[in-house]
């Protein structure tokens, strides 16, 4: 199993991810990296927009969104995958509302 340390780069996130959400995820971090006024993400970052992308897809109309929610909610220092699981379903929760909402 990979751990967290293990992710240095983002190419590193094709050992935890699928293909399509590795992808969804790379879309978002070009987006993301080339605004201007705005440091890079984390690879622990792009893992948590990788771990929602495994489930929903991610288009442009929530990148702002997802940038907002990084803004505002910058977490402890994350230590393992488990904690970006956590804050992906934070994340999750913040896009698609939660399963009691969408019943």
């Amino acid at each position: 199993m990979t751990e967290l340390a293990d992710l240095r780069s983002y190419h590193d996130l094709g050992k935890v991810l699928s293909k399509p959400a590795r992808s969804q995820a790379m879309a978002y971090l070009a987006w993301h990296n080339r605004l201007t006024m705005t440091p890079i993400l984390h690879p622990w970052q792009a893992l948590v927009v990788g771990k929602v992308a495994e489930t929903h897809t991610i288009d442009t109309l929530f990148y702002s969104s997802i940038k907002t929610f990084f803004d505002s909610t910058y977490e402890a220092p994350v230590q393992t995958i488990a904690d970006c699981d956590a804050i992906a379903r934070k994340l999750e929760t913040v896009l698609f509302g939660s399963e009691a909402e969408r019943d």
